[in-house]
């Protein structure tokens, strides 16, 4: 497995918002599905391979929402109970709140944390409230998946996280979508929350859609490397209620267009409806006959696996910025050195790999004396140029962090597998 996978709690919410800005200038490939429905009738207004296998990474928490929801219905739970933490939970890995075994959560931040932020903590600690145990509660949203129609999808897990047999497709995704709003309408308005306060911590949605389209309802976004970027997202002017579905967008800009294009469509009635979701006439040209995707779909988990060299921490070290891309951060961070070597007076690349909702790498120069690095930065802020200077043993914590991270995802990956 290449070093690809690591996480740094450390300046987490910068290297999101550095990391966001940079999806957006990646190269478009196409998605593997997209679908938009009329929500009031069932129309499908747009079908481009909705019924085509993919895996459904974090809207698999559509799912495990609607049977909280339905929790709350029936007076089984309330949005003041208090959810217990075990240890299965908060061993999730990353995106999560960072819950400790033993902890409670109420049931509104328990919403929050999953709409907002989709914490994969939290996913686990609704199934176990509801369910009564993890296993319980994922036959409990295969059940339901199947008491809807949703006849090619399957679910593994509450939160999302990687398993090859948990499938889905656009027109599943769809179909769940418009059960939450017929079903729970009032709960369903909490799609649109963008942020929230959680232990002294504001944290807000990554939903680019909810924030940039008008009359966005929100609902979920997904990624994982097999997955790509995935979108249900709902919509509604004058009174005209959409739902659109994006699956296996290879980043999330191209995702978040798409998603908008097919919206505003939509809106002006210039597509016509084709058929009902119920019946699609053709399902061999949806996709229904294909196998599940087995490649890695988004283009910054394609990384060459040479990147442990320039992982190596020496004396002090400065750091430069952020790069989705392995490739990318080696070339910026040896154009920085050719371009500063006089004030620098010698390092090398540093790469520090964090995870967000993706692997990205905080580019950096190592093996500088502390006047260096301190001259250094002070010169190129003069110029606006983001530079932080870090000692030896400040940049190895972040290292040992993210080795540790490294470890447990192994481990999944090696349960998974077998």
């Amino acid at each position: 497995m290449s070093l690809n996978r690591f996480l740094s709690n450390r300046s987490l919410l910068g290297v999101y918002l550095g990391a966001l800005l940079l999806l957006m200038h990646l190269p478009v490939r196409a998605e593997r599905a997209a679908l938009l429905v009329d929500v009031s009738n069932g129309e499908i207004l747009h079908a481009e391979h909705a019924l085509r296998p993919s895996y459904p990474a974090s809207l698999t928490k559509l799912m495990t929402l609607y049977l909280l929801f339905e929790a709350l219905n029936v007076g089984k739970l309330s949005m003041d109970s208090k959810l217990l933490v075990s240890k299965l939970a908060a061993a999730q890995l990353p995106i999560k709140l960072g819950l400790r075994a033993g902890k409670h959560i109420t049931v509104a931040d328990a919403i929050n944390a999953i709409v907002i932020r989709s914490a994969n903590d939290v996913a686990v600690v609704i199934a176990e409230a509801v369910g009564g145990s993890h296993e319980n509660f994922v036959s409990m949203m295969n059940a339901k998946a199947a008491e809807f129609g949703m006849t090619r999808t399957t679910f593994r897990n509450a939160s999302g996280l990687p398993h090859s047999e948990q499938v889905t497709n656009a027109r599943d995704m769809a179909i769940l979508a418009i059960a939450l709003f017929r079903h729970y309408p009032r709960d369903y308005e909490r799609f649109s929350t963008k942020a929230f306060e959680f232990n002294g911590r504001h944290i807000e949605t990554h939903n680019n859609f909810l924030r940039s389209f008008d009359g966005a309802q929100g609902m979920k976004t997904g990624f994982t490397c097999k997955a790509g970027f995935n979108l249900v997202g709902s919509a509604i002017r004058d009174g005209k209620h959409l739902v659109g579905v994006v699956l296996g967008a290879a980043t999330a800009g191209p995702r978040d267009a798409r998603m908008t294009r097919m919206m505003r469509s939509g809106f002006k009635s210039d597509l016509a409806p084709l058929f009902n979701i119920t019946t699609f006439p053709d399902p061999v040209g949806q996709g229904s006959d294909e196998a599940v995707n087995q490649k890695i779909i988004a283009t910054e988990c394609l990384e060459p696996k040479d990147g442990k060299k320039y992982m190596a921490i020496k004396d002090w070290s400065i750091e430069i910025g952020v790069e989705v891309r392995l490739r990318d951060a080696i070339k910026r961070a040896r154009r920085f050195i050719k371009k500063h070597r006089a004030v620098l007076k010698g390092g090398q690349p540093l790469l520090i790999p964090r995870w967000t909702q993706t692997i990205i790498y905080q580019v950096g120069v190592t093996g500088l004396k502390r006047d260096n690095a301190i001259d250094t930065c002070l010169s190129v802020r003069s110029e606006s140029v983001y530079c932080v200077v870090r000692s030896e043993r400040i940049e190895k914590i972040a290292m040992d962090r993210a080795q540790r991270v490294l470890k447990a995802v192994e481990k999944r990956d090696k349960q998974l597998r077998e």
